[in-house]
């Protein structure tokens, strides 16, 4: 009798795990760490990005956008847990001014058509990344970071990636779109921390 009851908390324990996968990787685009990045997140940058860049034809391809947005937000939340490690912690503030900087009153070309991205909820996270992955760009390339520990530090960051969106490539701190994975249906996430058997 107990053997029996064993039995079914076990079978009940695996149907759920089971169930939980196929629902988690089904509204999960990626992890970072302790970072959730959603589907719906995602989806909703990439409606703010097509409503304000498709005023330009030439920048509105919508079928790219939602990789665009993930990639974003995976590397900004890479670079700004590991240049926290590094003591660099980047403000709001910090990314404000970089945006004003390149696509607001003040930039060469004056407010651009990008420039409501910074303010629209939907896009703010995504946005934050882009300027996250330029900042630290630019302390790597100034010597403020070194580049050797930096990248060894990016490596440790556990990384899950729904296979829809192709592979994650620690070494440029990208995704590596294939042929494979041309962005088909959703599936359950891989984890890029471990080594693929």
């Amino acid at each position: 009798m107990g053997v029996k009851r064993i039995a079914i908390v076990v079978a009940v324990v695996c149907l759920m795990g089971i169930s939980g996968c196929s629902a988690n990787g089904s509204t999960i685009a990626a992890t970072v760490d302790d970072v959730v990045i959603t589907e719906a997140s995602i989806q909703q940058a990439a409606d703010a990005m097509y409503e304000t860049l498709s005023q330009n034809p030439e920048f509105a391809d919508k079928n790219t956008l939602n990789v665009t947005m993930l990639q974003h937000r995976l590397s900004g939340a890479i670079l700004s847990k590991v240049a926290a490690r590094f003591g660099v912690r980047i403000t709001d503030a910090e990314r404000e001014a970089v945006w004003e900087q390149n696509f607001g009153p003040q930039s060469a070309q004056g407010v651009t058509l990008e420039y409501p991205l910074w303010t629209d909820p939907r896009s703010h996270e995504a946005i934050s990344g882009w300027i996250d992955f330029n900042l630290v760009n630019w302390m790597l390339q100034s010597g403020e970071l070194d580049g050797q520990l930096f990248f060894a530090e990016v490596e440790k960051i556990p990384v899950t990636l729904n296979p829809r969106y192709g592979d994650f490539d620690y070494s440029s701190i990208a995704l590596a779109i294939t042929l494979n994975h041309p962005g088909g249906a959703l599936a359950e996430l891989v984890d890029f921390s471990k080594p693929l058997a």
